[in-house]
């Protein structure tokens, strides 16, 4: 075996010595890491020899042809293979990066609905009025409608709304209900009913009632 080949086997086992030795993984959501050769392909600069051609004069006042040496920077391509420590995801997690080491953002089988958040594997935390493993389930807070509304409460999706009893007003938080203190209106039949009354015309028929 080559003294680069043995270097390069005894890299490869004491990278996975250091591996194995560091037990279970402490990173989020992974289960194992694994050694493995990437290939990679990089350019890199080197001093290249380059063979000039050029004329100076020989014995005998001679004119003769010959070489020099210059040397140059010149760019090459390189491939060669890296030992890299992949991480392994367990079951219901993944790398938000794909060279992350870590594997801390959680996958829900089905999306998480109405603004939920995926926390853990099929596991959403979802907002205040909606429940359910994928926030699919709306709350409703009128079971206890004493804690939101001192009157009437009336569940609608996604939240609630407060009403008020007759003869009391819904107050600018939503909430709070007061009596109406606003003096009860005529209806309309009434108040007209009233101003005919006020244009009746009575005729007496003097035959019937002489006047004196």
């Amino acid at each position: 075996m080559s003294p680069a080949m043995s270097l390069w086997t005894a890299l490869v086992f004491a990278v996975s010595l250091s591996v194995h030795a560091q037990g279970p993984s402490t990173f989020i959501g992974v289960c194992s890491r694994q050694v493995e050769k990437v290939p990679i392909v990089y350019n890199e600069t080197f001093i290249q020899p380059v063979y000039q051609p050029y004329l100076t004069t020989c014995r005998g006042h001679r004119t003769c042809s010959t070489y020099r040496t210059v040397y140059s920077v010149a760019v090459r391509q390189v491939k060669k293979e890296v030992v890299q420590v992949k991480s392994v995801c367990c079951p219901g997690w993944k790398k938000k990066e794909p060279n992350s080491e870590s594997c801390e953002e959680a996958v829900c089988r089905k999306p998480c609905q109405n603004g939920g958040t995926c926390i853990k594997p099929n596991m959403c935390r979802c907002p205040a009025a909606w429940g359910g493993r994928y926030c699919h389930v709306d709350i409703d807070e009128c079971r206890r409608p004493s804690q939101y509304c001192p009157q009437i409460c009336v569940n609608t999706r996604g939240g609630y709304r407060c009403e008020c009893h007759a003869g009391y007003v819904l107050q600018e938080d939503g909430k709070s209900c007061i009596r109406d203190k606003t003096p009860p209106s005529v209806p309309a039949q009434q108040a007209e009913g009233k101003q005919r009354l006020c244009f009746i015309k009575v005729v007496v028929d003097p035959s019937i009632y002489p006047v004196k």
